[in-house]
């Protein structure tokens, strides 16, 4: 009965150990799904500044209908943004690809949580 006990406690174990792996991977998983999300939420707040003549003005809750409007205004903004002149130098692009690095680094720094499971 003894040995019985201890391989079944030894399964137990085991069992416990993969689930605590699963979780650990889920929350990993979580977090990138949020971060994609945040992308996309900001990314479409962006660009429903872009009229598009025949594309509603509503607001989607759904990150799919979401990226569909996002694809439904990138070729006009595109085509906006190639009929338009660069307004800056080299020198001002550098300034600004280097304020945008650090803007990034500075919201990476406070968004981050936890990876480890709770509770």
């Amino acid at each position: 009965f003894d040995k019985l006990k201890e391989q079944m406690q030894a399964r137990l174990k085991q069992e416990v150990d993969r689930v605590q792996r699963f979780q650990a991977e889920l929350q990993q998983s979580q977090d990138l799904l949020d971060t994609v999300e945040q992308g996309v939420n900001n990314l479409y707040f962006r660009m429903s500044c872009v009229p598009v003549e025949g594309l509603p003005s509503a607001s989607s809750t759904d990150s799919i209908d979401k990226l569909r409007d996002i694809s439904a205004r990138l070729p006009t903004l595109k085509q906006r943004a190639s009929a338009q002149k660069p307004e800056i130098s080299g020198l001002d692009q550098e300034r600004v690809y280097s304020l945008l690095e650090q803007l990034n680094t500075m919201e990476l720094r406070t968004n981050k949580r936890p990876t480890t499971p709770i509770g």
